[in-house]
């Protein structure tokens, strides 16, 4: 078992990997469909309320970022393993020594 357990840790590396990759790549890609500002950026002409954002897009990019932060921990945490995988056999060796 300890022959293959930095086979093991490696693959679960490079699953958490590219389960970041396509969290973080997707949220790039995709696309709010609606309008950004509920009015007209017009603050130039006298009477015209300020511009204000329209709230779902703001939660939108609330969704967009927290995925995006989900996905740079599951690469981290991905990286991570596979790194831990070059070693784990050495370690473990050395314990039981």
């Amino acid at each position: 078992m300890i022959s293959h357990l930095d086979k093991i840790i490696n693959s679960a590396g490079l699953i958490c990997d590219v389960i970041g990759a396509w969290l973080v790549a997707w949220e790039v890609v995709k696309q709010f469909h609606g309008s950004k500002f509920h009015s007209l950026p017009l603050a130039h002409i006298p009477g015209v309320p300020p511009v204000t954002e329209n709230p779902k897009y703001a939660e939108y990019e609330k969704q967009k970022y927290y995925k995006m932060k989900i996905g740079l921990a599951f690469l981290t945490f991905g990286f991570l393993l596979q790194l831990l995988s070059n070693w784990v056999v050495c370690i473990i060796k050395s314990i039981q020594s």
